[in-house]
């Protein structure tokens, strides 16, 4: 368990910068530009900067940095369309923005497991570091 937490450590650092960067994302989007629907569409792009992540560690060929901007221009690129047209379909269509935060919804509840199980992480790394 106690290699495991190392690795729950980093996940916990990189949804950190997620929100961080979710969160700032969010000050800059005008409010009646989404209005009561501004958490969804924030939500959606949190899983489609995720999905980019994802897509950036699936794609990137071992040892060969040097196709790394190819790589990282071109998830970016597929993270502005979808956010793009997260943003089109939560404006002009209500039923999908029901659905999207339904969705969201039942996602927390692993968000809210995974939280509490990275912070559990974070005290067995300290314990295993200074005993």
């Amino acid at each position: 368990m106690s290699v495991l937490a190392y690795f729950l450590v980093i996940g916990l650092i990189d949804t950190i910068v997620l929100f961080l960067l979710v969160y700032f994302i969010g000050i800059f989007i005008p409010r009646k530009l989404f209005g009561k629907d501004l958490v969804t569409f924030l939500s959606l792009v949190s899983w489609n900067i995720s999905l980019g992540m994802i897509l950036i560690q699936f794609f990137l060929p071992p040892q060969q940095e040097s196709s790394l901007p190819w790589i990282i221009g071109l998830v970016l690129f597929f993270i502005v369309f979808l956010t793009v047209i997260d943003g089109y379909f939560i404006r002009k269509r209500p039923a999908l923005t029901e659905y999207a935060s339904n969705l969201i919804g039942r996602v927390e509840v692993l968000t809210a497991f995974f939280l509490v199980l990275d912070i559990f992480s974070i005290f067995i790394v300290i314990f295993r570091n200074i005993y």
